[in-house]
């Protein structure tokens, strides 16, 4: 019996032994390895990253950016090192993980990258440096709900691949491809996830971003797809190829295997693929970074099984480490600095910045066709590889500023810029300039006087139909030729994807200039009338080819923005060149001429090129305009429609102008005026008629423009016949050139102005701008300028707006230039406005106000101070606890704290309060460039018109 009592004893004190060895062993085995020593689920991720916060409180914060279908949160983990605040002139960078929630290599290795940044953080110096200099973000999974139905093991598709309304996260974003998709309707039938993803994208100014994927073994760059979508094997260049080539190499390259090029059955060269060239992936996440902000993305296949056994997870952390950490270095390659108003650059701010920022100016680079904005303190960041670069900063009510910079591969170059703020004394031509501008403009209804005005005129080289291509590479020419007068932009799609293109030509084309009227030529909305099409293109070489060769020209482009459209209906067109009977509809056999709103008419489904032009025109503060059809010699004039829709005389409030502007084309015309007769019952006197006593045209173009616009636009029928041989294409030039002189130079008639503020000085935008006895109000523009277009004689003119005292100007117009007023309102203030302003205009005051808070201020801090003398101190060390998690030791007992805190619920929502302030949900002001660039997407403004 004792032996047997001895031999239980020895056993049982064995088993204690070995339990205790074992535990002290497994303690051994640092966190970064259990880590990556199996997956981890939504809780548990959650719980580590709240975990992760609570012991590195100084430099890290998680916080969610939305939920998904099943009301997962979305979390990010952000990493600098002033967790706080949002430091001046420091880049954002991100990393997003599992949008496929089946490919699950890159939300777990990006779990061990943030615990490699924050452990290293103090004791690395290339990792401090990195996040000393960087804003760092890292989404684990975009796709929590997809991962928690897939298993382990399962190396080819699943189930969990989409969320859980079965949807691909990486094909619903917007496709810039795609003519449905505009800036009002971009996030209409998005998934919650995409949703959550693309107002992040669009709210932050993140630099460089890499999206973690499974299946292959390469690093795929830009474009994802191609207007063609063929299938594979079709290069789809962005305009950045060499700047994303070079991530992709540096990706690949730092990776143990990747840049072999050979895994999972592929061949990539150097591990690097053009992503349409590979698959074509329509709506994808990597072109909406490029396209619609200020990001550049690439895609990176990390393994060829999606989701590979636990035990493969240390090899895949290893193979990516490195590579991760040099990719992440990459965002401060190239150009980067301030942009600020010149006037008090050389002070220093609150946020410790030189001059006023200017938030969301545009930065261009001569040559690619890809800009980028300044966020919240003007600073930008340019990524570019070595080389030599023009790069111009652009400001609403700034004056351009281009400055030379040489990019090498040693770090990021500085590059600051400090704009002048424009005035109407900056503009190149006076007052007396104008007049004699309008002067010579007038004279063009003269056959007696054009001569002697343009008869040295260089004239277009070739008269002949340009197909969509021929007519993408003339603009292209034109551009390149004159890229100081000269802008060519894109502000829409056809139903058919074809891009409509705008070319701007002025002394400063890039911006609208205070003071300075926008006119805009539109023609061939119907496709098969293409005599405006190739007028327009010749009137576009003609422009440029005499600027700083003929004075009126000269002149006429120093003192206008004019945008000349040659097709809105490639589609139709491209019809019509086939079978010259059919094209006059667009693809989805709509009349656009019959398209736009009307109050006439009940509301209908609008197509893409007709919400192109509506955006556009909204956008841009036209002043005048015409648009170019065929099939009869007129110009026709509002109203085209009325509420009987009778044939008869339906003029609009502003008749007696619309007569004035329509004759200075007829009569500049060579043959219009004579009333041409193209079918029996035509009859137009002086050429011209109001649209809607010829026939009803219910839902024209011309109408929509006068009913919810400033721009006063007419229809210009140019022949008798609408297809044109090209025999007689020069014949219909002569006949019309001065014709087109002469109506954009009307733009220049009427009143102009500035409304301003009486006390700041500062432009009042949205002032209504009315007419006494005319009932069609105009408004001002950002800068505070508007015209207003008026024919010969005294008026009076009353000028409102909500936070002002009305204001009432008698004046008169003459046949000449505009009349000018500067005009100054008071605002509407009660009695604390009042005394604010008599405080801030009495310096005296302003002193004495001072030194009394100073006063108060002491004093209440002295007895703050004696107050606090008085209470128990606190233990100074508790600023630096790190929580019940401490990471200096590792062991197993750690990482069990990691996925068993209590204190989740306080954690999160104490995250989600302390959110940076740059995280403003639901506002799309920073959106980048969205339908009016060239070839590649807002919020901003006027970039998005802005192209080298």
């Amino acid at each position: 019996m004792f032996y047997y009592v001895i031999f239980v004893l020895f056993l049982s004190l064995q088993t204690i032994f070995c339990s205790i060895e074992k535990r002290i062993s497994s303690d051994d085995v640092p966190i970064s390895e259990l880590l990556v020593s199996q997956y981890h689920n939504y809780e548990k991720m959650k719980q580590i990253l709240e975990n992760f916060q609570k012991s590195y409180p100084h430099i890290s914060k998680v916080y969610s950016i939305g939920k998904s279908v099943e009301n997962r949160d979305l979390l990010v983990f952000q990493i600098s090192d002033h967790i706080d605040r949002i430091e001046p002139g420091e880049p954002m960078f991100k990393y997003v993980g599992n949008i496929h929630g089946d490919e699950t290599i890159g939300r777990e290795i990006l779990i061990s990258l943030i615990y490699h940044l924050l452990s290293n953080y103090g004791k690395d110096e290339k990792i401090t440096n990195l996040i000393n200099s960087t804003n760092i973000y890292i989404m684990p999974s975009a796709n929590p709900d997809g991962f928690e139905k897939v298993k382990e093991g399962s190396c080819d598709f699943s189930n969990g691949r989409h969320n859980a309304h079965n949807i691909d996260l990486n094909r619903n974003f917007p496709d810039q491809f795609d003519p449905r998709v505009n800036s009002k309707n971009m996030f209409h039938n998005r998934e919650p996830e995409t949703v959550a993803l693309m107002n992040w994208i669009l709210n932050n100014k993140f630099v460089l971003s890499a999206n973690l994927h499974g299946g292959a073994l390469v690093a795929s760059y830009p474009f994802d797809d191609s207007k063609l979508h063929k299938m594979s094997g079709l290069y789809s260049t962005s305009p950045d190829d060499k700047v994303f080539r070079h991530l992709a190499l540096v990706y690949s390259k730092n990776h143990k295997t990747m840049h072999k090029g050979q895994a999972c059955g592929d061949n990539f060269r150097n591990g690097i693929t053009n992503g349409a060239e590979w698959y074509d992936v329509p709506g994808g996440m990597q072109d909406f970074n490029y396209i619609h902000s200020n990001c550049f993305e690439i895609t990176l296949e990390l393994s060829c099984c999606k989701y590979p056994l636990a035990k493969n997870l240390k090899t895949e952390w290893e193979n990516n480490r490195e590579a991760l950490i040099n990719y992440m270095a990459q965002v401060h390659m190239g150009v980067k600095g301030f942009v600020s108003d010149i006037s008090d650059a050389e002070y220093l701010n609150s946020d410790q910045i030189y001059g006023t920022p200017l938030k969301n100016a545009i930065i261009t680079v001569q040559g690619i066709q890809y800009n980028v904005t300044t966020s919240n303190y003007g600073d930008y960041w340019r990524l570019l590889t070595p080389g030599t670069y023009n790069l111009t900063a652009y400001a609403n009510g700034y004056i351009p500023e281009t400055k030379q910079v040489e990019v090498n591969e040693n770090g990021v170059v500085v590059l600051n810029f400090t704009l002048k703020k424009e005035s109407l004394g900056d503009i190149k031509l006076t007052q007396v300039d104008l007049e004699n501008l309008v002067n010579k403009i007038n004279l063009l209804t003269s056959p007696s006087e054009r001569s002697s005005l343009l008869g040295d005129a260089i004239e277009p080289e070739k008269f002949i139909h340009h197909n969509h291509e021929e007519l993408l590479g003339f603009m292209k020419k034109i551009n390149k030729k004159f890229p100081l007068i000269t802008k060519f932009y894109k502000f829409g799609k056809s139903v058919n994807g074809q891009s409509l293109y705008a070319m701007i030509i002025s002394d400063n084309p890039s911006v609208h200039e205070q003071g300075e009227p926008e006119f805009k030529y539109v023609a061939n909305i119907h496709g098969d009338e293409v005599l405006g099409r190739e007028l327009l293109i010749n009137l576009i070489e003609y422009l440029c080819e005499n600027y700083g060769q003929n004075d009126l020209i000269t002149s006429l482009i120093d003192a206008t923005r004019i945008h000349i459209v040659p097709t809105v209906n490639p589609d139709g067109y491209a019809r019509a060149r086939k079978h010259h009977s059919d094209g006059r509809l667009n693809e989805n056999k709509v009349d656009l001429n019959r398209n736009f709103p009307s109050p006439f008419k009940k509301k209908e489904k609008m197509e893409p090129e007709t919400k192109a032009i509506i955006e556009w025109s909204k956008y841009i503060p036209f002043v005048l305009s015409a648009n170019l059809h065929s099939g009869a010699m007129v110009v026709n004039y509002p109203y085209d429609d009325n509420p009987s829709a009778d044939n008869v005389n339906s003029p609009s409030p502003d008749d007696p102008v619309f007569v004035m502007i329509s004759k200075s084309y007829s009569m500049a015309h060579s043959k219009m005026f004579s009333n041409i007769r193209c079918r029996s019952g035509d009859s137009f006197p002086g050429g011209i008629t109001n649209g809607a006593a010829w026939y009803v045209a219910r839902g024209s173009m011309q109408d929509w423009h006068y009913f919810e616009t400033n721009d006063f636009e007419v229809t210009i029928e140019l022949s008798c016949e609408k297809w044109i041989d090209e025999a007689k294409l020069e014949k219909y030039w002569n006949d019309n050139k001065y014709a087109l002189i002469s109506y954009l130079g009307q733009v220049h008639k009427g009143v102009r102005g500035l409304v301003l503020d009486d006390f700041s000085q500062k432009p009042i935008s949205n002032a209504v701008v009315q007419i006494a006895g005319i009932s069609h109000n105009l408004t001002t523009y950002d800068h505070g300028d508007f015209w207003r277009l008026l024919t010969p004689g005294n008026y009076s003119l009353i000028i409102s707006h909500p936070n002002y005292e009305k204001k009432r100007i008698e004046f008169k117009v003459g046949k000449s230039a505009a009349t000018f007023l500067k005009i100054f309102l008071k605002q509407n203030i009660g009695k604390f406005e009042k005394l604010t302003q008599v405080v801030q205009r009495n310096n005296k005051t302003l002193l004495i106000s001072g030194i009394v808070l100073l006063v108060i201020s002491f004093t209440l801090l002295t007895l703050g101070f004696y107050h606090r003398r008085r209470q128990s101190n606190f233990d100074k060390r508790r600023r630096f606890r790190l929580g019940n998690a401490n990471f200096g030791i590792p062991g197993l007992s750690q990482y069990e704290q990691l996925v068993s805190s209590e204190d989740e619920e306080e954690i999160l929502t104490t995250s989600f309060s302390s959110k940076k302030s740059s995280f403003k949900t639901g506002s799309s002001e920073n959106s980048k460039k969205f339908l009016f660039t060239d070839d590649e997407n807002e919020e901003d403004e006027d970039k998005l018109f802005i192209q080298k």
